[in-house]
């Protein structure tokens, strides 16, 4: 019930509804600390995080999400630092915080920190670095990553676009077109761009 009126952004019906509830357990934490999360009120999602009696990977997840929304990558890297055991999702908030907030160099350290990575990790880091104009590191990462998807294929391509880089964008489309990918509509705004320049 408390999720409930938390995915309905009434948390003050749901705080109530926590308060009168004889036991607690760490789904109706988390719920509690991602209504406040949502609502924007970090102060009171915190203080809730830190009541709860035990905290499972989600609630991590959601107060260091809580902070990265609003641009604190600081207090985020506290919880993050303080996670007895941290998943590919995890370090993928961090990266994205820091990128966000436009401090890819941090993001790349968290990147870099990584015991394993997913095509998520790979693609926020690709456009990261496609956003300030460093092309020669996305390329580099993209020519690394072990696999790509229609985003990362999108994003890369788009970048060499939106850079003035019309040739090697489309270098790269034909390497794409030998893939056994199919385009969605991202894709073909990304190529829109290729042809515009």
């Amino acid at each position: 019930m408390v999720s409930g009126y938390v995915g309905n952004d009434r948390v003050e019906i749901a705080r109530e509804l926590f308060d009168s509830m004889a036991e607690k357990n760490v789904v109706s934490w988390t719920s509690l600390v991602c209504g406040y999360v949502r609502k924007g009120d970090t102060v009171e999602a915190r203080n809730h995080f830190e009541a709860m009696p035990s905290k499972d990977l989600a609630a991590w997840n959601v107060i260091i999400s809580g902070y990265m929304d609003i641009g604190d990558v600081q207090a985020a890297s506290f919880p993050f630092h303080a996670m007895p055991i941290r998943e590919i999702g995890s370090w993928n908030l961090m990266i994205s915080g820091y990128r966000k907030v436009g401090e890819l160099e941090r993001a790349r350290d968290y990147f870099e920190q990584m015991p394993c990575r997913n095509v998520a990790s790979w693609t926020m880091m690709i456009d990261g670095y496609v956003e300030s104009g460093n092309l020669h590191e996305a390329r580099r990462l993209f020519d690394e990553m072990p696999e790509k998807n229609i985003i990362t294929w999108s994003s890369m391509i788009g970048g060499y676009a939106k850079h003035g880089k019309p040739s090697a964008a489309l270098e790269l489309f034909k390497s794409f077109k030998k893939q056994s990918l199919e385009m969605d509509g991202t894709f073909i705004l990304s190529i829109s761009q290729l042809a515009l320049n």
